[in-house]
Parts: C-alpha cells; sequence; structure tokens
C-alpha cells in the first residue's frame, strides 16, 4: 500500500480540526494519531512523522505546547529540540562581573533548558484562544439581541 506525504497547508488544516474537536491532548503520540485519521479520511492515503505534526502545530500557531521535562545531562545546541527554531541563551552577571550562561530558551515555543532539565519528556498540546475584535463581539452581542427580538416577537 503506497502512502503519499501530504503538505504543510493539508497538515495544518487537519491540526485545526483535530484541535478544534479536542481542546487538550496529552501526549505527541495521541496528536499524530489524531492527524493521521483526519488526513486519511479520504481516498489518498498519507503517511507522516510525529515530529513533523509537532513542528507544524507549534510554528503556525494553532496550538500552545505544555513541556514535561526529564532529567538528562545532555548538552543543547543552537536549535531547539521542539519546534526546530533558534535557541537564545540566558546570561547572567556574577558578583565578580563576568558574565555567565546560565541556560537557554527557544525563539518561538517555551523550551528551556537549565542545569540538569534540559530534555523535553512529554508534550502536551493545548488549542489557542482565538482573539476577537472588539467589533466582532459587539456585533455577535447585536445579532443576539436581535435573535432573541424576533423569537420573542414570534411566541407573541
Amino acid at each position: 500500500m503506497a502512502f503519499n506525504i501530504p503538505d504543510d497547508e493539508r497538515v495544518k488544516d487537519a491540526i485545526f480540526i483535530v484541535m478544534y474537536n479536542n481542546h487538550t491532548v496529552r501526549s505527541q503520540r495521541e496528536l499524530a494519531n489524531l492527524v493521521r485519521n483526519e488526513l486519511n479520511k479520504g481516498l489518498e492515503k498519507f503517511n507522516i512523522s510525529c515530529e513533523r505534526i509537532r513542528h507544524i502545530a507549534i510554528n503556525s500557531g494553532l496550538v500552545r505546547v505544555i513541556i514535561d521535562y526529564r532529567d538528562l545531562n545532555t548538552a543543547v545546541g543552537n536549535v531547539c529540540p521542539v519546534c526546530g527554531n533558534d535557541i537564545i541563551p540566558i546570561s547572567n552577571c556574577s558578583l565578580s562581573g563576568e558574565v555567565i550562561e546560565i541556560g537557554k530558551k527557544c525563539s518561538v515555543c517555551p523550551f528551556l533548558a537549565s542545569a540538569g532539565k534540559n530534555s523535553p519528556g512529554r508534550y502536551i498540546f493545548v488549542r489557542k484562544r482565538r482573539k476577537s475584535k472588539k467589533g466582532s463581539v459587539e456585533v455577535s452581542q447585536q445579532l443576539k439581541r436581535d435573535a432573541y427580538s424576533c423569537c420573542k416577537d414570534c411566541d407573541g
């Protein structure tokens, strides 16, 4: 059975649908299974890795990720292990005036590497809230009032 590789837009659409139906997804594997099921609803069959789904979900801004860390003393490079973006060093000035690097953080996601806990162990994905403009909130409230008055008029 041949599998196709989906483009990023199709994956974003599938992630959007999955996160619309599920407020919170408790693991990367669960998110990958849900996205794969959504992608494979049509006639075409797709295959995609868990890491690619995680990268697209975080970089597209559709989800907020919560990271549970494990204790591993491994060196962190210049690329974030969670989303693949650049890592920024966190520096502090000591009492003697020396600048010391105390950790590293990602420029996009909440990854933070400090002494001891620098390896992600589990990811929890949470749907981001949509930001609404004041005008749209006022319009929706007006529509609710109009619908209520319409129903009130119909009932007599």
